[in-house]
């Protein structure tokens, strides 16, 4: 008889061992769920349901998103830019002819917008193709099934960082079939090719020298597709559907290619306006935005901005740093001053200036007056339509400014003063536009001696031209004494409350390891690589700042506690329109405690917060330059928190048109009070400085006057129905290369500070009059925008009078040099938490500090300000907000499965322990009686 063998059971030691982690693991994983279900609800609320408390449903939803369509296409319809015309290959008259053969992948995957904070639901978007066939067109279908069987659909990367950089174009040689070719020409003699790129936040664009190709320049196979239908087709028509300015001049200079046009993304509905452009029903009227230079190599900023740009001390790796070493001469201020002062030769560099645009008709354009009145300079342009087409004018006034070397202020040749359009003109029409602007603006601001702006004496020329190249005719306004704008002198500037002087030195970099040069006008040889280089005493010191050495900001509160609890009887909606100023506003802000002051400016991450003790509701703060959107909410639709898509910022500007600009405005201001969104994070109007930027598809230009102006009446249309624009993000933030990690150093001198990069938030501020703002990611010098008293206090309220809402970039306490506390010490209000359980952190001994109580009390009374002059107060203003049942029932059945499953589990634990110790005791008594 065999011995029946014994399994070997693990032992309760070991067994409990593993056992007994796992269920403390599971334990600790549970009460760290809820805590962050408690920190993120609303985040999880939004990623699980698209439910944001916005209302996207209904009659007023309806009649909101028809408007902002409209609004669409006629955007879209004046910022077409037509860059060349040969042979009458436009428009192209369908009654002839309307078959067209449309090649390039880009015509199938059409860019209607960017990606990141731009992102757009363009899934119900009116296809490229499909608007040619209702405009009128019949298109060769064999090459649309083509392209779709080639690449089905572009990466949709909605997310930040996640833009699909892929130049999809099929090879001529190797991937059309000779038959498909045959057919299209046997189809038609025009051929349209369309050429496409995307750009979003997170990402610069690819640069040789950093990825080994360049985005913005023609691929191999668009160059082989040109080529082959430039030969093949009698006439050639490109359609550039991209934001960012690309290297044109293959293009421009082949003799093949008849016509270009710039289109921009044209969001939702745009391409609509496209196919009349493209037949003549839509008279292009557009203006190019930025220059479009030959080699971008050659433009003084390649080598210091985007990927290659940003570089890292050698001596401290958290830290990058990046050199606007070009000063002041950025775009076309660069190109014609280089030009004047023979460092280089324009029709080599420039393949289309700033500012050109061609038209179907033809136009006379002459000065008819030019008078100064009350620091005023007034400037009359008869426009005479002297072709045979209706059309759209635009009048561009430029001016030249005395220089002289001994000042040592930086002067561009040619700096636009301001710009006007026409009306829709018929052949002989003439209408007279009035252009206006300052004497005052002409100055310069002088960083290296007054350290004030400077209006030089002697003649100015002001110009008018067709582009920032190309004059018309000009006339001469004299200065006949210098004027400084600072006090003790003559004073402040007419539109400033205090006078601007040099505030920023720290910024300029010469207190470097390697002090950062600038641009000279004397010597206007190319910015090579900024040397490397070790960090600073002041950049080291960053690692430990506190808003307690922050002895200037300190200064400007009381070291008191504030009055809290008082029931004044005061609440939210009987804010409504009360004057910034007016005493009212301290006995509502009595009635808050520190904690509700507190907890107002943390939250506030697309949207703030709601103060139930005044009666104030959460009030909603979408994203979306291209139109409003909500990152984490369902994107399967509109409901889900997706606005109207508009073409891009950038096709805003081009249609030089400020009245354009405000219907934009209006459009989105009825879509807001319609949706219940009363914030929105956007215009941007960060400057266009380098090609290469990735989120130049939401900025407006290379110029900050045409940035400015266009932002001012987005502003003031949208605040007519009650939306405030955050205008972002301020400021210098031009690269998205290391932007967050550490805060940029970003080393400029005041003068390119103050003259073109202040300026687009400074007029949306004067004459837009915006009541929020969004600081920026990157540093100011070493200081972080977020915690920049300089900027967010000294020049935004102190000079500029702004009254409002500073909102920071997306804001996580794991961002060591996002300093909370200093921010609000600083100036800024609120802090853009977008997952809740990263927001910031706040001691006992903050909420006791004086300063700290001070600057709270200050940045909610901003917030209850911006918020109670929008479409939040009034009992029309219906704000959802309610939470859904499903994702509280989610969650509560997640917990419910997680306790019943530790409970089971600890169940099993002990029945598995206990039966373990009955087998061992039947072995041992089996054993004594085998003994026995």
């Amino acid at each position: 008889m065999t011995e029946k063998t014994t399994k070997k059971v693990m032992s309760n030691r070991k067994f409990l061992g593993i056992n007994l982690s796992v269920l403390t693991f599971l334990v600790i994983f549970t009460f760290a769920f809820n805590y962050f279900v408690v920190k993120s609800y609303n985040t999880i609320e939004i990623f699980l349901t698209g439910n944001t408390g916005a209302t996207f449903e209904g009659e007023g939803a309806d009649a909101a998103r028809a408007n902002a369509k409209e609004v669409s296409l006629r955007i879209e319809a004046e910022g077409v830019v037509l860059m060349k015309n040969e042979n009458n290959a436009l428009p192209i008259d369908l009654k002839k002819n309307n078959k067209v053969a449309v090649f390039g992948w880009s015509s199938h995957g059409m860019v209607l917008g960017g990606t990141g904070s731009g992102s757009a639901d363009v899934t119900n978007a009116i296809t490229f193709y499909d608007a040619l066939k209702t405009e009128g067109f019949d298109i060769y279908q064999p090459l649309a099934d083509f392209y779709k069987s080639f690449k089905t659909d572009r990466q949709a990367g909605l997310a930040v960082g996640s833009t699909d950089m892929a130049i999809y174009e099929a090879s001529v040689s190797k991937d059309y079939k000779a038959d498909l070719l045959e057919g299209a020409k046997a189809w038609s003699d025009t051929a349209i090719v369309v050429l496409g790129r995307v750009g979003g936040e997170g990402n610069d664009l690819p640069t040789e020298e950093k990825k080994g190709f360049d985005y913005l320049a023609l691929s191999a196979e668009e160059q082989e597709l040109l080529d082959y239908v430039g030969k093949n087709f009698e006439k050639t028509i490109v359609l550039l559907n991209i934001s960012n300015v690309m290297q044109v001049a293959p293009i421009k200079n082949n003799a093949n290619i008849d016509s270009i046009m710039w289109v921009g993304l044209p969001g939702l509905v745009g391409n609509t306006s496209i196919a009349q452009a493209l037949s003549g029903t839509v008279n292009p009227s557009g203006r190019l935005a930025d220059t479009y230079a030959v080699d971008f190599k050659k433009d003084p900023t390649y080598y210091n901005a985007g990927e290659i740009g940003s570089k890292t001390y050698t001596d401290k790796s958290n830290a990058h740093y990046i050199d606007y070493s070009e000063g002041i001469y950025v775009g076309y201020r660069y190109y014609e001053t280089a030009a004047h002062e023979g460092f280089i030769n324009y029709d080599e560099a420039v393949a289309y200036p700033f500012g050109f645009g061609l038209s179907y008709t033809t136009f006379k354009q002459e000065m008819t007056g030019m008078k100064e009145k009350d620091g005023q300079i007034e400037v009359k342009v008869k426009v005479t339509n002297t072709g045979d087409r209706a059309g759209k004018e635009v009048v561009q006034i430029y001016f030249t400014a005395p220089y002289d070397k001994a000042e040592k202020i930086e002067k561009s040749y040619v700096e636009l003063a301001g710009f006007g359009k026409t009306g829709l003109l018929a052949p002989g029409e003439s209408e007279t536009v009035t252009v206006s602007f300052a004497v005052q603006d002409m100055a310069s601001f002088d960083y290296l001696g007054e350290k004030a702006y400077v209006l030089s004496a002697g003649d100015y020329e002001i110009k008018l031209m067709n582009n920032s190249h190309d004059m018309i005719e000009s006339d001469k306004y004299t200065v006949k004494k210098k004027a400084v704008y600072k006090d003790g002198k003559d004073g402040k500037r007419d539109s400033d409350l205090i006078a601007a002087v040099g505030i920023f030195g720290y910024a300029d970099g010469s207190n470097e390891t390697v002090p950062v040069k600038y641009m000279t006008r004397e010597d206007m040889t190319l910015p090579a690589y900024a040397e490397p280089r070790q960090a600073s005493a002041a950049v080291k010191a960053t690692d430990d700042a506190s808003y307690k050495n922050d002895s200037v900001a300190l200064a400007t509160y009381e070291n008191e506690a504030v009055t809290t609890g008082v029931d004044a009887g005061i609440k939210f909606n009987d804010m409504a329109g009360v004057a910034f100023d007016d005493p009212k506003w301290d006995e509502f802000l009595d009635q808050l405690t520190v904690q509700e002051m507190i907890d107002l400016v943390s939250y506030g991450g697309y949207k703030n917060e709601a103060v139930a003790s005044v009666e104030k509701p959460k009030c909603l703060d979408f994203d979306g330059p291209n139109g409003f959107n909500n990152q984490n909410a369902s994107s399967t639709g509109v409901a889900g928190g997706w606005g109207v898509a508009y073409p891009n910022e950038t096709v805003v500007s081009s249609t030089f048109s400020e009245e354009v600009a405000h219907l934009w405005g209006e459009a989105l201001g009825i879509e807001s009070k319609n949706y219940s969104i009363p914030g929105w994070y956007a215009p941007g109007v960060n400057i266009h400085r380098s090609p290469y930027d990735g989120r130049n598809f939401e900025y407006f230009s290379e110029d900050p006057l045409l940035s400015g102006k266009i932002s001012a009446k987005v502003c003031h249309g949208a605040a007519e129905y009650g939306l405030y624009c955050y205008v972002k993000h301020f400021a210098a933030n031009e690269t998205e290369t290391d932007r967050a990690s550490n805060g940029l150093f970003t080393w400029l001198n005041e003068q390119a500070l103050r003259e073109i990069y202040l300026v687009p938030f400074e007029l949306s501020v004067k004459e837009g009059g915006t009541t929020a703002i969004m600081s920026s990611f990157n540093r100011i010098g070493d200081k972080w925008a977020g915690n920049n008293f300089e900027l967010l206090t000294t020049v935004l309220r102190n000079e500029w009078g702004f009254h409002g809402t500073v909102i920071s970039d997306y804001y996580m306490s794991m961002q060591a040099f996002m300093n909370p506390q200093w921010s609000i010490v600083a100036g800024n209000d609120l802090l853009l938490t977008g997952m809740e359980f990263l927001s910031p952190k706040w001691s006992d001994a903050d909420l006791a500090d004086p300063y700290i109580q001070q600057a709270a009390r200050r940045a909610a009374k901003n917030i209850f300000y911006t918020t109670a002059n929008s479409n939040a107060t009034g009992s029309s203003f219906a704000m959802a907000g309610e939470e859904s049942h499903l994702t509280r029932t989610l969650l509560t059945l997640i917990d419910i499965v997680l306790g019943v499953g530790i409970v089971l589990y600890a169940v099993l634990i002990v029945l598995r322990t206990n039966k373990h110790k009955k087998y061992i005791m039947a072995i041992i008594e089996q054993r004594r009686g085998s003994a026995r």
